[in-house]
């Protein structure tokens, strides 16, 4: 797995402290596992998919992988002493991620850490092209056709707060403002574009929460969150231009080569 300081596992296994037991929720084939392992963590993942959940075991990374659904499964599945439980872009796709939430947080230590990463439906690419009438799914992406699931800044600060989770750290990933949608910035008014650019989540690809759970009451901890909903400063891209524009191309004009793009992470 190549390593980039705009890859959202990458800034998850920065956070994870060296030598704790994590719960990898949504595992996949194992690629956060991997970097964990670095970090001379033991991990469990849990995985629903029967490849992906082979894959992971086969890496030698987990102590067990879990095959459960996450929209049906309940606490007694799973043990209650994990230094941080992870789910890293899973809660977007579950029927109900705010029951899965519940049952995962029960799972952490006394000060365990809850993280949490979603992509952000008010990227510039995808308020650009609903102004177009365009509500595209695509392969990868904010648009994922697996996703059931959508986040703003603000929803999520409610979703986590609603978990009597306290939020200690708001980190990025970021993509170019045209994404990976139909429609582009300049197929809009300038005056409409140049609005939209200025959000401060503008390309802004995913959320990645660091929080802990607490005692004090919901209505605190929903104030406490709100400071991260907005940022002071526009987040900026800053990987290779040429890669995404490679990754674009082939994903609006070629989605059936998705599975090769994914191998450009």
């Amino acid at each position: 797995m190549m390593k980039t300081a705009n890859d959202s596992l990458v800034i998850i296994a920065n956070e994870v402290k060296s030598g704790s037991l994590v719960l990898d929720v949504g595992c996949g084939a194992g690629n956060l596992g991997k970097l964990l392992k670095e970090k001379s963590c033991r991990i469990w993942g849990i995985e629903y998919d029967d490849e992906n959940a082979a894959a992971a075991l086969a890496s030698g990374c987990y102590e067990k992988v879990l095959r459960l659904d996450l929209n049906n499964f309940t606490e007694k599945d799973l043990p209650n002493e994990f230094d941080y439980v992870i789910c890293a872009d899973v809660l977007e796709h579950l029927i109900s991620p705010e029951q899965a939430a519940a049952k995962l947080k029960n799972c952490l230590k006394q000060n365990g850490g809850f993280i949490i990463s979603v992509p952000n439906v008010t990227h510039a690419s995808i308020k650009t092209n609903l102004l177009l009438n365009d509500w595209t799914y695509t392969e990868l992406g904010i648009m994922d056709k697996t996703h059931l699931r959508f986040f703003t800044a603000a929803s999520l600060a409610d979703f986590i707060s609603n978990q009597g989770l306290l939020i200690e750290r708001w980190l990025y990933t970021t993509l170019p403002a045209d994404g990976y949608q139909p429609y582009k910035l300049k197929d809009l008014p300038v005056e409409i574009a140049d609005y939209i650019r200025q959000d401060p989540y503008a390309e802004v690809m995913q959320f990645i929460v660091i929080s802990r759970p607490v005692m004090s009451g919901y209505e605190t901890i929903r104030q406490s969150n709100k400071i991260f909903i907005f940022p002071s400063v526009r987040q900026k891209y800053k990987n290779s231009n040429f890669m995404f524009k490679i990754k674009r191309l082939l994903l609006v004009k070629f989605p059936g080569l998705v599975k090769y793009i994914q191998r450009l992470r």
